[in-house]
């Protein structure tokens, strides 16, 4: 009985031992839940877990902070009304794609709350596994990362608003590195030089460049990665796109630890502005020469025809000899000083004549441009020639007429310019018994001014002037260029 009470005595003791330790582990395990409802509750980061269905078994505050529903309503299917429409099937895609695959489900998504925030959200989870290897949930978190994808949209859409300002600008822009090779470079850039991009980026500034162009910019690119922020002007022989000046801004791009990582460049082509400013100060030097020679031939004028005049004389004379100057000189002006029309000179010095211009004194003679210095000494002949006709020569009686006829002979160096005035049917005309102002400017000047061969004779019927010259010294050959 002993053996029987002992050993149902033994029997009874084991069961009470088992029973005590289901306790125990029931004991642990209400402990442990306990626990981890606590740092759950407390946790900064949204907790959620599931059955291996991927019904919601539990979620903690955060993450009902971030869903904007309750816990209650998170059970089962519920926790996907959280996530952003636009997101549902990327999260179930992907949860399923790492169940497949045995790894741990990561993604980034967003949740949208009743009221309309949106979230965006880093989440994972790991599959719970029970001791046969079978999944009996997933157990994760969601972080919060919304600050952290706007500010990386923002500086997306930074960067590409400069990409878009840098692109429109008509300056070149560049980024250079330590090392002097290219890391960036804008649209003008990469035109400016006819290369590709991926032709310049990566590439040393020697290598696109050129050598000579390297050479001529290294003192300044040298001082720019040494720290320092410089400006200049320089003439540069570029490799592809010839000679250039330019206007460089070069801005070192200083590291925390007062190390230099490279520079930012702005480079403008302003070749024209310094081709503008040749061209003004020769202009500038062309003007000073010509009003010099203008008032060198004013003042001959003035001297020559005071001699032997009275004042009123004196003063009517030198006044129409300024306006036919200044004719020529109106002329000069409206074409930039390349030359004048001979017909329109023509016209000009003959306009004081009024009708009888077309009809008794008439032009024959091709198109011709004249150098403005020939312009100047033909002009002062032709109104010298025209006011002689109107007082004394053939134009003072109705029945005389002139004719005003040019052309150009002969190829090449032995090319010459022959103009003739030629007077008839006027008072009978003698041989002057001096020489005066008209004179000079009807032969001696033209000789000397267009190194011409000059005849001036003096038959009854009328005056007849020739001139025969160079075309080199006279015609302008290239007159719109």
């Amino acid at each position: 009985m002993r053996c029987e009470r002992g050993s149902t005595r033994n029997g009874d003791t084991a069961t009470l031992s088992s029973a005590s330790d289901s306790q125990h582990i029931e004991d642990q395990l209400r402990d442990s839940e306990r626990r981890f409802r606590v740092l759950s509750g407390h946790a900064p980061v949204g907790i959620f877990e599931t059955d291996a269905a991927g019904n919601c078994t539990f979620v903690n505050e955060k993450w009902c902070s971030l869903a904007g529903m309750s816990a209650e309503a998170a059970r089962g299917r519920g926790w996907v009304d959280a996530l952003h429409p636009d997101d549902r099937q990327k999260v179930f895609d992907e949860w399923y794609a790492a169940a497949e695959a045995g790894r741990e489900f990561a993604a980034e998504y967003r949740f949208r709350t009743p009221a309309g925030k949106t979230s965006w959200l880093k989440g994972s989870a790991r599959a719970l596994c029970r001791d046969d290897g079978q999944i009996s949930g997933y157990i994760g978190t969601v972080t919060d990362i919304t600050d952290h994808v706007v500010s990386k949209q923002a500086s997306a859409d930074l960067a590409n608003k400069l990409q878009l300002v840098a692109a429109a600008l008509p300056a070149l822009i560049s980024y250079v590195d330590a090392s002097a090779h290219y890391r960036f470079n804008n649209q003008a850039y990469v035109d400016w030089f006819g290369h590709a991009r991926e032709e310049i980026q990566g590439k040393h500034m020697r290598e696109v460049l050129g050598e000579a162009a390297f050479t001529r910019v290294r003192p300044y690119v040298e001082a720019a990665l040494s720290g320092q922020r410089v400006q200049y002007e320089a003439q540069v022989p570029y490799k592809t796109g010839g000679t250039r000046f330019v206007r460089a801004d070069y801005v070192p791009h200083m590291q925390i630890d007062g190390g230099v990582a490279g520079f930012y460049a702005l480079i403008t082509d302003i070749t024209q502005r310094k081709e503008a400013e040749q061209h003004t100060q020769m202009l500038l030097g062309e003007v000073n020469h010509r009003a010099k020679n203008l008032l060198a031939v004013v003042q001959a004028i003035a001297r020559q025809t005071a001699q032997g005049y009275d004042p009123a004389t004196f003063a009517e004379r030198f006044s129409a000899r300024l306006v036919a100057l200044g004719v020529s000189q109106d002329l000069l002006v409206e074409s930039d000083w390349r030359g004048v029309d001979l017909d329109s000179l023509v016209r000009s010095q003959l306009a004081h004549l009024g009708d009888v211009v077309g009809d008794r004194v008439v032009f024959v003679g091709r198109p011709l441009c004249v150098l403005p210095a020939a312009a100047q000494t033909l002009g002062l002949a032709l109104h010298e020639l025209a006011t002689n006709a109107e007082r004394y020569g053939a134009l003072s009686v109705p029945e005389g007429w002139a004719e005003v006829m040019w052309s150009l002979s002969g190829e090449g160096p032995t090319r010459r310019f022959e103009m003739r005035w030629t007077e008839q049917r006027g008072p009978k005309v003698e041989q002057p018994i001096r020489t005066g102002f008209g004179h000079t400017v009807i032969k001696d000047a033209v000789e000397c001014g267009l190194d011409a061969e000059v005849q001036l004779d003096f038959p009854e019927n009328g005056v007849h002037w020739r001139v025969s010259a160079p075309a080199a010294a006279v015609v302008e050959t290239h007159p719109f260029n």
